[in-house]
């Protein structure tokens, strides 16, 4: 196993100091350097080659935004920051939340709530639970290439990008035939790498159709109003933070509020959003699984599933009975994810009809219709 280097960067010493304690009590974690600001963390990268780095949003001299954006522009011409894995660390202010999901649709890899806690050590423990899912992140990346770099035998070719809308895996769950019906919902599921994933492909993919989308997004409470309202700027669809009792109707989008649920209920003839809190699944809530099975319930084959990068494997077990039902499921190819866990696992499972790049999931879907 490849030691994660990682750089902290914080102006507050309380913060950077809950920070470095949390990572370094991670098995592998190498904590290279602490900044407090972002002019000091360039210089960091430079010198010590970190692959993490945790960045405050609110810094003096130069702030999270601006030194993501350092980093991506250093990294045409620097490969050390091209490199380097970004999480932002934020308070639940509006003005916070705002950034992050600004810099998560600009190349961050992850968003983190700052704690707000009195003690001290639940503070650093909900730091270390956050930063974990990162860290897994980060060690899949490495040990993927130090395999790659290492390997003597011919590599597994990576899935082709299907042109037609057929099982591509020997563990095929085939749908029934003869259900395929006329779609009247898109359901997405998304996790690491999602905000920038659904503000290049939403706004082309709401553009082609007027069906309604629900989207489930990993993602701390507070932050999925603000990715709502970033997204709602760039697509033809009204976009909302799902709310109990939305009607689920043409051109809107709805996106599940961090820390509930998002399910579909029918209610009068109509379909609506009902939010709860049940428990955890696959580690989430909201969980795609959660928010497919109950899909596959009240629309049965007339939906088109589309599941996007992500860590683990939320949304292969609920794509199953939407599959069943006669629903095309499309999942995002490696090479377009920032981490190939949910799609990936999909597809191993035999639930994608088609694996395609990011930016081609708009047509593949207008097609599926």
């Amino acid at each position: 196993m490849q030691a994660v280097r990682a750089l902290v960067v914080d102006d507050s010493a309380i913060f950077r100091m809950l920070v470095n304690n949390a990572l370094a009590a991670m098995p592998g974690v190498n904590v290279v350097a602490r900044c407090r600001d972002g002019k000091q963390a360039i210089d960091a990268i430079r010198a010590e080659k970190p692959d993490l780095v945790t960045l405050d949003v609110e810094m003096p001299v130069m702030d999270g935004l601006q030194t993501l954006r350092e980093i991506r522009k250093l990294s045409a011409t620097e490969s050390t920051f091209s490199k380097v894995k970004v999480v932002l660390l934020s308070a639940l202010t509006k003005q916070g939340t705002d950034t992050t999901i600004q810099g998560l649709q600009e190349g961050a890899m992850e968003c983190i709530p700052k704690p707000a806690e009195g003690d001290v050590d639940k503070n650093q423990e909900i730091l270390k639970i956050h930063l974990q899912r990162a860290v897994d992140v980060v060690r899949i990346q490495l040990d993927s290439q130090a395999q790659a770099t290492a390997a003597t035998a011919p590599t597994v070719p990576r899935p082709k990008t299907t042109s037609s809308f057929q099982a591509i895996s020997s563990n095929t769950v085939s749908s029934p035939k003869g259900l395929k019906q006329k779609a009247q919902l898109i359901c997405i599921g998304v996790s690491t790498g999602g905000p920038a994933a659904l503000s290049s492909m939403l706004p082309e993919l709401s553009s082609k159709t007027h069906l309604p989308i629900m989207i489930v997004q990993h993602m701390p409470p507070g932050f999925t109003k603000s990715l709502a309202e970033s997204l709602a700027k760039k697509c033809r669809h009204k976009v909302v933070e799902a709310s109990e009792g939305d009607v689920i109707s043409d051109d809107s989008i709805f996106i599940a509020p961090g820390g509930k649920h998002m399910i579909v209920v029918s209610e009068g003839g109509q379909k609506k959003v009902s939010l709860n809190e049940a428990p955890l699944e696959n580690g989430c809530r909201p969980a795609v699984d959660v928010m497919f099975r109950s899909i596959a319930e009240a629309y049965g084959g007339k939906v088109c599933a589309v599941i996007l990068t992500g860590m683990g494997s939320d949304g292969t077990l609920g794509a199953k009975p939407l599959r069943g039902h006669g629903a095309t499921v499309i999942v995002q190819d490696k090479a377009s994810s920032v981490v190939w866990g949910m799609p990936g696992s999909a597809y191993e499972a035999g639930v994608a009809d088609e694996v395609v790049p990011l930016m081609q999931i708009p047509d593949a879907v207008i097609k599926a219709l």
